[in-house]
């Protein structure tokens, strides 16, 4: 646990009960309330300190041994805490009832007790409100003792206005009234768990169930739309029953809701019994869904319902071992749709979607480790990135490779049994984990505790000695000055890595390389291609000798390498040119050996490597060149990919089209811009003739081509859509135009009610990545900055994305300069990381621009000179 600090509460009192009752307007503009908590006191005390942020209490009692004491309320909101004072002693080993009246004006800003805005079918509005706790905003809509160890029972109840209903974790017990003044719902007690998976909606829904392993399972839609339910729905019954034997113990709870929430921050929420989700994150059009939708749905849906037992049933002690939460579900996520879809290939995706992100961020020097003290909220909502949730998931896909995959869920069994109800530390897992495997190395908790605690990851050097391999570990950064000076620290730091080695394809031979450099011997050192990292479940790069990587290259020429092994060479490459290991002609070398590449987790990373070449060099003199080299090397894969899908096609086939679709858009190919303004024509003569799978690059290319009729036909698009996938592909491919005024009517609409809260962040990261709307993005959010930080102010993926989103695309010591002045001047408590990440990202941009810049030209003069 992290060292107490002011918002962290003393020991004196832990709660046991809480009953509750919420009472909001019928407009959802203001919330009253009553609370009773019952408290075990385990130091005699005078006071009682709980969390509350942005309420007013009007009343407080504490019953004490069968007679009421009147309270003194003392709101300290820097500490986001109340302090509850009485006149006599309350004394340890005794208990104390504490009643509180409150209310509280409420907000859309998608925190706490909120209000946002349900859509039907027809496209007419109406108010309702949902909450979203994680990670320290229960405080907002009651005063309550809000940290994870703090775990009780909760007894809610509501009341609703009339036409409304309510869903909570646990089943409706009883209603009262269903008049004019509403109707009063009472929920079953839960079980013992933390404030912030504590849930209440109030809507109107579709509602849509089936049973599974006598479990009611429900997924709740926008009215009108159950059918855009029933994939998840589906998804959900064939997961329950494959989790309960997967951990061995049984979903605890006898009831399962699935809530697609209009207004949403996060992508999904794990509340124990009552799952919310973005819309985008639950519903599939009954015909004609996306291969991206249908993945989406299943993986999130997997990952909230594997949080009912990591995060729910075993709970972290605190923040600061977040990772058992997310990194466990995003490990499962995989894992669980693997075994539903084994079609998909959901590890390839996961590498190449999801393990890639963690490693590139990781990569900065501002990253941070698994392991993070953190105190206060700002803090707290910082660690929910890519290192918590997917390096944790690598790191127990590295684990569960070693211990074996038996061995590992056993283990996991016991974890659950022994911690169940309560709460568990990262120390927990290991003792769980145990395996005299790893004991001349310390034992495993030693070994992983040096991934959890160390900050980033290795690169590997790998070249034959003798009859075997030299294999040497050095630390990685993206910048090589960074690197470097790493390397050369008496403190440089060492991690144990586990090691496949594969020769020629054959079986793998496990190695744990504990020290700096390790000699390995092969059996037949001569019989074919290495791989040190075979199936790449370890976290690290590998870089091999020029006469292995050519052996490698031989290999795949042959039809070798699988699509991980192929996917981490042209990975690990790009990062090496970013870090000025090897140069920008190296890695397009290597770039064009992939040009008859058919797996869509390949084709994703290079294209978004080539794109991000795209980007830096935007502006430069070589960078019309670079565009006909790239739309040269992609625009033959998409011609074989065709235009329209085929019947019953694979999964990443269908992926394949619309990422090549979309990077020959972004590429601004003429030939494929031309074709999308006929398709874009007969999409709104007829939408369902235009394959979901195409939309998004098909609207972006038609706006890409500077028309003003289609922008604004786009734009007349969005607003009656009431699909938010489709409104969210029609919102982004405004982002294209080439037209500046264009641009900033998009910018301007990320204002209004035709981008929803939860969406302008994706949007003005669209527009930012148009070369054309770099810098007017960034003015545009900074002059609007106190609407933009007010909505966003508290924290996690949301204004993450939009620092970074609005920075990362410059390039010179300029622009670094200009975000570094505005942060400074507009400090940013809950987001300080993600702002140096992206002065990091800039300056490594510029680095790497300025050192290849002619080797660039070069390369791509020699390349038009061949042709």
């Amino acid at each position: 646990m992290a060292t107490d600090s002011l918002f962290q509460l003393p020991d004196d009192l832990f709660p046991r009960h809480y009953d509750l009752h919420l009472s909001p307007d019928p407009e959802f503009t203001r919330l009253t309330g009553e609370v009773t908590i019952d408290v075990e006191i385990h130091r005699s005390t005078i006071e009682f300190v709980l969390n509350a942020k942005d309420l007013r209490i009007s009343k407080a009692v504490a019953r004490y041994e069968g007679v009421d004491f009147p309270l003194s309320v003392r709101l300290l909101p820097s500490e986001e805490r109340v302090i509850l004072s009485g006149t006599r002693l309350f004394e340890q080993g005794k208990r104390a009832q504490l009643s509180l009246e409150f209310a509280r004006e409420v907000d859309d800003l998608l925190a706490g007790f909120y209000r946002c805005r349900g859509q039907d079918l027809s496209g007419e509005f109406f108010p309702m409100a949902t909450t979203q706790f994680e990670a320290t905003d229960a405080r907002r809509a009651f005063p309550c003792f809000d940290e994870p160890r703090m775990k009780a029972t909760f007894s809610l109840s509501v009341t609703v206005p009339p036409g409304y209903t309510a869903v909570s974790n646990m089943p409706e017990e009883s209603r009262e009234g269903d008049g004019e003044g509403g109707t009063r719902i009472v929920f079953s007690r839960t079980p013992r768990m933390s404030t912030y998976l504590l849930h209440l909606s109030i809507g109107r829904w579709d509602r849509i169930s089936t049973v599974a392993s006598g479990v009611e399972i429900a997924v709740y839609t926008p009215p009108g739309r159950g059918r855009d339910g029933e994939f998840a729905l589906e998804v959900a019954r064939r997961l329950l029953p494959w989790y309960n034997d997967y951990f061995g113990t049984p979903y605890p709870l006898p009831k399962l809701d699935l809530l697609a929430i209009p207004d949403f921050a996060a992508g999904a929420m794990e509340n124990w019994g009552a799952m919310t989700f973005r819309e985008t994150a639950l519903l599939s059009p009954h015909e004609g869904a996306s291969a991206r939708n249908l993945q989406r749905v299943a993986v999130v849906v997997a990952h909230e319902m594997a949080h009912q037992w990591f995060g729910d049933l075993v709970t972290m002690a605190w923040w600061d071992d977040l990772w058992l939460n997310e990194g466990f579900a995003s490990w499962m996520e995989v894992k669980a749709v693997d075994a539903l879809f084994p079609e998909w290939g959901m590890w390839e995706l996961f590498q190449s979607e999801d393990r890639n992100e963690a490693l590139e961020m990781d990569a900065l020097a501002e990253t941070h480790p698994i392991e993070v003290p953190v105190g206060d909220p700002g803090e707290i909502n910082e660690i929910f990135d890519a290192i918590s949730y997917t390096k944790g998931g690598s790191l127990l896909r590295m684990l569960e490779t070693a211990l074996g995959a038996e061995p590992f869920r056993k283990s996991l069994a016991e974890y659950f049994v022994r911690h169940a109800y309560g709460n568990a530390t990262t120390a927990d897992l290991w003792r769980s984990l145990s395996n005299p495997s790893f004991a001349p190395y310390g034992g495993l908790g030693r070994v992983m505790t040096a991934w959890t605690t160390t900050p980033g990851y290795p690169w590997v050097s790998v070249a034959r000695e003798g009859k075997g391999l030299s294999v040497t570990q050095h630390p990685f950064r993206i910048r090589q000055s960074d690197r470097e000076s790493l390397e050369r620290a008496p403190d440089s730091p060492l991690w144990p890595l586990f090691l496949s080695v594969s020769v020629g394809g054959g079986p793998a031979v496990r190695h744990l390389l504990a020290e700096r450099s390790l000699a390995i011997d092969l059996p037949e050192p001569k019989s074919g291609w290495v791989n040190i990292n075979a199936g790449q479940t370890g976290y690290f790069r590998v870089l091999y000798s020029p006469k292995l990587r050519t052996e490698i290259l031989e290999a795949m020429e042959r039809g070798a390498l699988t699509v991980l092994d192929r996917l981490a060479l042209e990975n690990d490459m790009y990062a090496f040119f970013r870090s000025g290991i090897v140069s920008v002609g190296d890695y397009l070398d290597l770039a064009e050996k992939f040009g008859q590449e058919c797996s869509y987790a390949v084709w994703a990373d290079l294209l978004a490597n080539v794109l991000e070449i795209d980007g830096i060099w935007a502006g430069d003199a070589s960078h019309g060149d670079f565009r006909k080299w790239a739309i040269s090397l992609i625009r033959p894969a998409f011609a074989r990919s065709g235009w329209m899908p085929g019947k019953g096609e694979p999964h990443q086939e269908r992926l394949l089209r619309s990422a090549l679709l979309g990077a020959l858009v972004r590429l601004g190919d003429p030939e494929t811009l031309a074709a999308c303004i006929p398709r874009f024509e007969s999409y709104r003569q007829k939408p369902a003739d235009l394959p979901a799978d195409l939309r998004l690059g098909v609207f972006s290319g038609a706006v890409a081509t500077g028309s003003p009729e289609i922008f604004q036909a786009v734009m007349d698009l969005a607003g009656i859509q009431p699909d938010q996938e489709e409104k969210n592909r029609l919102l982004h491919a405004l982002s294209f135009t080439p037209d500046p005024a264009l641009l900033d009517r998009a910018l301007a609409a990320t204002l209004t009610p035709l981008v929803r809260i939860q969406d302008a962040v994706g949007v003005v990261g669209a527009l930012a990545r148009n070369p054309m709307g770099r810098r007017r993005t960034f003015d545009f959010v900074t002059q609007n900055w106190e609407i933009f930080y007010g909505r966003y102010e508290s924290g996690g993926f949301a204004l993450n994305r939009l620092i970074r989103g609005i920075s990362d695309p410059f390039r010179s010591e300029e622009e670094r300069s200009m975000v570094e002045d505005f942060f400074s001047r507009h400090p940013v408590p809950a987001a300080r990381r993600a702002v140096a990440q992206a002065l990091e990202t800039i300056r490594a941009n510029g680095e790497i621009y300025r050192a290849n810049r002619e080797a660039l030209s070069g390369w791509l003069k020699r390349k038009d000179a061949t042709r």
